[in-house]
Parts: structure tokens; C-alpha cells; sequence
């Protein structure tokens, strides 16, 4: 199953190269429907261009490889898949869940509403139990030892840990069908785990802008220009006289 993803991914490379179609989702989802369990993480993004936008995604996937550990519990692998042109709309939709996972599949439930990676499985005693604060005030969750890696795997903030009352909160925004984007907005584009773990999106970000304010000042400075000269000319009543 995971060389035809493999070959799959190489025949639809849409990432460039002057293929005109751009990539969907469904069609990634489409050949991880066979695993019993996956997540579609936007790794990155970027646009190009000024006047005419090209608009890319870079995706990484946690998925069951459908193989057990000792203990019965399955085995969570990792894909990352490589840049891929998708659609403006595609874009802008998806435009402020950096590091999020976008689609979800567990359990047979599919869900397609933008979520902290990893919050799937929390509160599962099949991978992990809350245990109580040494220090009183709630409790906190811990993976088991064999799906320690999810944490890792899902490079979740905090150190993996999350406290109850956060993923209560979670529970309550994912039956209402909202963006979860953690309970001091840690996670999702404008995340303070986001900007710490995907340095080069906002150093992009920072170097496109600087980009588009020197393109506006350059405007600016040749319309005063052409105006100065425009009145210079009509003073001295045109070139010639």
C-alpha cells in the first residue's frame, strides 16, 4: 500500500513544472482511505508571483501502516508529501491553519474540520490515561509507551502535554463544527508554537512583504517623477521651443 501512495504521488506532481491542474485534497485523501487511520498535516505553505499567484502546499501525513505493535495497538508512520501547486481558493480556505491538520480519519469517522494535530487521539485509553497535576488543578494526558511516538509524530506543542480542560474545550469546539486553535491560540498560522517550529514561512512572509512595499514606494517615486517632469515641460512649453 505504501509504494502505490508513492507512485501516486509521483504521477500527480502538480507542484509545478507547467502543469496547469491543481492539486486536490480529495484525491490525496482518496488513496489514504485504505489505511485505518490518518491525518493530513499543512507542513507548509507558499505563494509566488506578483501580478499573476501561484499558490503551493506542502503536506506531511501520520497514518496506522495497518501493522500492530506487541501489545495490539497499530503502527503510525510518516509521509511527507512534497510541494504541490493547489488552487487559490484551496489557499485562502486553508490560509490560517499552518502546522494543522486539515483532514482526519479515525475510527471510520472522518474529520475535515482544521484541528491541533495529535487531539485525535487524546482521551483515547487505547493510547494513553490522564493523570493528576502533582501540584492539584486538573489533570494532564500521557501516552502509553508504545504510542509515545504519536506525540513526537505529531510534533505537538508543550511537550505533547495537554491538560484536560484543553481538550474538553476542544470536544466542545469540534461537536460545533469550529477551528480549535488551542487555549492561548498556540497552534494554526498566527500560533506561538507555529512561528516557533516553522521558522521559514514567516521569514518568506517577512521578505514578500518588505518585497511588495518596495514595489509600492518604487511606484510612488516614478509617478512623481513623471510628474515633476510632466510640469516641467508645461513651463518651458515643451521640448524644442
Amino acid at each position: 500500500m505504501f509504494i502505490g501512495l508513492i507512485l501516486f504521488l509521483r504521477a500527480c506532481d502538480c507542484g509545478g513544472g507547467g502543469v496547469a491542474r491543481a492539486f486536490e485534497l480529495s484525491e490525496l485523501q482518496g488513496q489514504l482511505d485504505k489505511y485505518p487511520a490518518y491525518s493530513i498535516i499543512l507542513e507548509d505553505m507558499n505563494e509566488e508571483g506578483n501580478f499573476s499567484k501561484d499558490y503551493y502546499h506542502k503536506y506531511r501525513v501520520v497514518y496506522a501502516s495497518g501493522t500492530n505493535n506487541s501489545d495490539g495497538s497499530p503502527t503510525f508512520a510518516q509521509l511527507n508529501i512534497p510541494w504541490k501547486r493547489v488552487s487559490e481558493s484551496t489557499y485562502n480556505k486553508y490560509q490560517n491553519s499552518l502546522g494543522m491538520s486539515l483532514v482526519t480519519k479515525k475510527d471510520g469517522e472522518v474529520n475535515s474540520v482544521e484541528h491541533p494535530p495529535g487531539y485525535d487521539y487524546i482521551g483515547d485509553e487505547r493510547y494513553g490515561r490522564w493523570e493528576s497535576n502533582p501540584g492539584g488543578g486538573g489533570s494532564f494526558w500521557v501516552w502509553y509507551g508504545t504510542s509515545r511516538m504519536l506525540g513526537d509524530l505529531f510534533r505537538m506543542g508543550n511537550s505533547g502535554r495537554v491538560d484536560r480542560g484543553d481538550w474538553t474545550t476542544y470536544q466542545d469546539y469540534r461537536r460545533t463544527g469550529r477551528t480549535y486553535y488551542g487555549k492561548r491560540n498556540e497552534y494554526g498560522t498566527s500560533g506561538s508554537y507555529t512561528k516557533k517550529s516553522n521558522p521559514d514561512f514567516f521569514e518568506r512572509r517577512q521578505m514578500r512583504q518588505q518585497s511588495s512595499r518596495e514595489s509600492f514606494r518604487n511606484k510612488v517615486n516614478n509617478r512623481s517623477r513623471r510628474s515633476n517632469m510632466s510640469r516641467s515641460r508645461s513651463r518651458s512649453g515643451g521640448f524644442g521651443k
